[in-house]
């Protein structure tokens, strides 16, 4: 059965998996009525998030007689309505508190574990110095001990290593002396030479910044525990569930977790606070003996530069290993343990990291690299929350988490993690997943969500974890056809090949290794604004070629994807891997975003001059055009037009799918592709699909602000293959006539009456900003012709058509276009349109905590939308 047939017989299977609460106070009915309302509305998946209300401490416990009951209900009423489930691993957020077994004293030194320091300074000289290392050795943690309701902080604070370092204007001069050898009894005993110096103590401690009672991502035997307390108990109650009503575990932003709270700005050397307090670092026993094996002999001196930038830079390459080191543990002892015990039963293993304002390559609330933690797990993964994407706001804009938010990064940047990362990984398999719409609130309406969910598809996202998927003030109906257009596009994007143009270099390495740097988004975003497609890559994939099923003999290509091109944002440093690629890739067009790297960033050495050319940022879209095979080419410059190319099936059945999705305003767009025939247009909304019309080689393709269209050439525009797939394209409208006003409107909920001569915005200064009721239109009308269709043109949001008492069908975002073949008839007729306006105008919610939420969700940070229908309204004839 061929894909196309699957979406229009809708066996789609299941890819929207909607965040889904578990309360303990929920009784057995009311775990059935939600089931029975996801599944009414069109899903068939969740992700379950547990939550005991009636819990001691921050801990809703898994492995509690009140979680397996519940559980037995989930599965019961799955089974009935033939729904799946995957379980949250954290409960609280974030994953790694191991349902409170860290707070044990039997597991206690298997929690975080940091690299810590203090110092003090002193000036020289000093003969026959004497200096009490022993109180510089630890983390005095005192938060409520003195007031007697702190706890008493943990015992393991261990010395690594006491250095002393000559400091000029705050950093580093000459190399730093290793003095650990010069203690005894706890007494530094050191002759000071002459200048100021600094004595660091560089330990160990438990005693250290991040969230307490969390897993140490870098410990495999930490991560055993998290297997042990979480995972294991649910084998053992699930297993017979597994690949029935069981499908997988689902993992919620872990953290490398050196500092507590949402800290999106820190890298190696970035003080803790604003006093310059020193940071602590990440660590573990395995990062002490890989350290000392990695760095030789001077491994204690370069220490001192984790957090001292040295004179002659020599704190760049340091802190590029220590991140290298970092990364590699979290990959190997994190996901890919978890990701292990997964696979040997049979279950998905989905997730992802913090990437919020580019954190996905640094510490704190991050997870240092996003390829590296990803690695090991069934599907790319990501978040988009509040309103960090708002379509078309791809510049600094406020959002609850930052007052300076990064909007190209979530335009251009976010899901191209994700997706980058299905398709470049083999077992991925071309998937990748995105938690969508958390803290969006009621200003994520159908349209808006429509339209971010566009977004998404048409940067390869084929998976969806929504919150709130069926919208409480409309029928059951609106939130179906929401829901069931998702997943049909998520089917359709799973089982069909990318077909991607260039790569860009991810920064991370970049970023460890020179602080601030160009980030890969940049060059992404004047590259989309060409309709130039891109993966984001790692350097990993030059350096573990046989995992990466990467080839570079001829060109570049990666898990079978060929690129034509290779991408660098301006960097300092390149690691070896990259550059050794680069000075073996004469004949492959490379490109260096200004200038092109000078270093080896795992040594600091200088490179040879690098083959490739250096372009400025404005130009790089037309050297890019010089030498790749362009897959579509516009009539004229459309910067705000997105695409997608994808082909589905092999040989003589081969079907080229282009995603188009426009984020400005309305357009008309005409494209070129270079492949023959004829091209229809699917509306994967409602099943329906027509022909294009084509002029001077060209397809006419006419875009509503925000819509988008999936457009086929090749097997399925032939008679066997619309035959194969039940696809019987309508004729295209030619022409069309303007309804005009009066029109009799109906404010539903205030009961008010209204004729108003021309549609207008209903929400305007002096009329009814503040209502979110439905809206009725109604007009009658006597057409000369019998018309084909109707479009409603711009409406907010949402729109159900009656001609005649019979239902036309509704749309929950542009276009607004139906069908009326057969409605319509001779002599006069009644029009009926309903239309709910966005939910964002809404007063603020009585419930204290609902007012807080409300209060940081998008509607706080967005201007508010229309209400109502705003037409033109036309009649459409063929």
């Amino acid at each position: 059965m061929s894909i196309f047939t699957q979406i229009f017989t809708d066996e789609c299977g299941n890819h929207i998996h909607p965040f889904t609460g578990l309360s303990s106070r929920e009784s057995e009915n009311d775990i059935k009525e939600k089931i029975r309302t996801l599944h009414e509305s069109g899903l068939r998946s969740m992700v379950l998030l547990w939550e005991d209300p009636e819990r001691t401490g921050d801990v809703s416990l898994f492995n509690s007689e009140s979680y397996w009951q519940h559980m037995d209900w989930v599965v019961r009423y799955c089974r009935e309505y033939g729904m799946t489930f995957l379980v949250q691993d954290a409960a609280p957020f974030p994953s790694g508190r191991a349902d409170g077994w860290f707070d044990r004293p039997e597991y206690v030194s298997l929690r975080k574990l940091y690299l810590a320091q203090r110092h003090l300074d002193v000036r020289g000289p000093l003969k026959k110095g004497r200096f009490r290392a022993d109180l510089l050795t630890g983390t005095m943690a005192t938060n409520g001990l003195f007031q007697g309701n702190g706890s008493v902080p943990l015992a393991g604070n261990r010395l690594r290593a006491a250095l002393a370092v000559k400091m000029e204007d705050g950093r580093i001069q000459g190399a730093p002396v290793d003095v650990t050898d010069c203690i005894e009894d706890g007494i530094l005993f050191w002759d000071v030479p002459e200048g100021l110096w600094r004595i660091i103590s560089v330990y160990e401690t438990y005693n250290g910044g991040g969230r307490p009672g969390f897993m140490n991502l870098l410990d495999r035997d930490s991560v055993a525990l998290q297997i042990k307390a979480v995972y294991e108990p649910h084998y053992a109650h699930l297993k017979n569930e597994i690949g029935k009503t069981w499908t997988g575990m689902f993992y919620d932003e872990p953290e490398v977790g050196n500092l507590e709270a949402f800290f999106f700005t820190q890298r190696v050397g970035t003080p803790k606070d604003l006093g310059n307090t020193p940071m602590d670092l990440p660590w573990s026993r395995e990062a002490e003996e890989r350290w000392t094996s990695e760095q030789g002999n001077t491994w204690r001196g370069k220490l001192a530069y984790l957090w001292y930038e040295g004179v002659g830079k020599e704190h760049e390459p340091v802190r590029y290993n220590y991140m290298e080191l970092v990364s590699r543990l979290i990959r190997d002892n994190y996901n890919a343990q978890v990701y292990a015990w997964c696979r040997e039963r049979g279950l998905l293993y989905i997730g992802h990291v913090l990437e919020d304002e580019n954190s996905h390559c640094r510490l704190a609330c991050g997870a240092v690299h996003f390829f590296r933690t990803e690695a090991c797990q069934d599907m790319g993964g990501i978040d988009m929350i509040a309103n960090q994407m708002i379509p078309g706001k791809d510049y600094t804009q406020a959002w609850y988490g930052s007052p300076e938010g990064d909007g190209e990064f979530y335009h251009y940047g976010l899901a191209k993690l994700a997706s980058s990362a299905g398709h470049i990984c083999p077992g991925k398999k071309g998937r990748s997943v995105c938690e969508i719409f958390a803290v969006y609130g009621a200003r994520a309406g159908t349209r808006l969500r429509k339209s971010v969910m566009d977004h998404l598809f048409v940067n390869g996202i084929t998976e969806l974890i929504p919150c709130d998927p069926v919208f409480e003030h409309l029928e059951a109906e609106y939130s179906r056809q929401q829901n069931e257009y998702a997943n049909r596009m998520c089917h359709l994007l799973t089982h069909t090949k990318a077909k991607i143009k260039t790569a860009i270099l991810y920064h991370g390495e970049n970023e460890w290794y020179a602080g601030e740097c160009m980030k890969f988004q940049v060059p992404a975003a004047e590259m989309a604004k060409h309709q130039i497609s891109y993966d984001i890559i790692p350097a990993d994939v030059f350096s573990q070629q046989e995992y990466y099923h990467t080839e570079c003999h001829h060109g570049l290509e990666i898990n079978g994807n060929r690129y034509d091109a290779l991408i660098l944002p301006a960097s300092k440093a390149v690691p070896r891997c990259v550059k050794e690629f680069l000075l073996c890739a004469e004949d492959f067009p490379v490109f260096y975003i200004g200038e092109s790297p000078r270093v080896e960033a795992e040594t600091g050495k200088a490179v040879p001059v690098l083959p490739g050319k250096c372009v400025k940022l404005k130009k790089l879209a037309a050297e890019l055009k010089k030498v790749i095979s362009p897959d579509l080419e516009l009539a004229e410059e459309k910067p705000d037009l997105r695409y997608a190319h994808y082909v589905a099936g092999e040989g003589d059945r081969t079907t080229d799918v282009y995603l188009l999705y426009n984020q400005g305003g309305d357009t008309e767009v005409r494209v070129k592709v270079p492949i023959p025939g004829a091209a229809l247009q699917l509306d994967l909304t409602d099943l329906t699909a027509w022909w294009l019309r084509k002029e001077e080689g060209a397809f006419i393709v006419p875009l509503r602000e925000q819509e988008s269209a999936v457009l086929c050439l090749g097997y399925l525009c032939t008679e066997e293959g619309m035959k194969e797939a039940g696809v019987t394209p309508r004729k295209s409208p030619t022409r069309s006539v303007l309804v005009e006003g009066p029109w009799q409107i109906y404010l539903e909920d205030m009961k008010k009456n209204l004729t108003l001569a021309d549609l207008q915005d209903l929400g305007d200064k002096g009329l009814y900003p503040r209502y979110v009721g439905r809206i009725v239109y109604e007009k009658h009308l006597k057409p000369e012709e019998l018309p084909c269709g109707i479009d409603l043109g711009d409406v907010h949001e949402n729109a159900k058509v009656y001609v005649n008492g019979v239902c036309a069908g509704l749309r929950i975002a542009p276009p607004y276009r139906f069908c009326t073949q057969g409605l319509f008839t001779p002599g006069e007729n009644t029009l009926r349109i309903e239309v709910y306006p966005n939910q964002g105008a809404r007063q603020l919610p009585e419930n204290p905590i609902d007012k807080v939420v409300e209060s940081v969700s998008a509607a706080a940070y967005c201007a508010m939308e229309p209400a109502g229908m705003l037409g033109p309204v036309t009649l459409l004839y063929e």
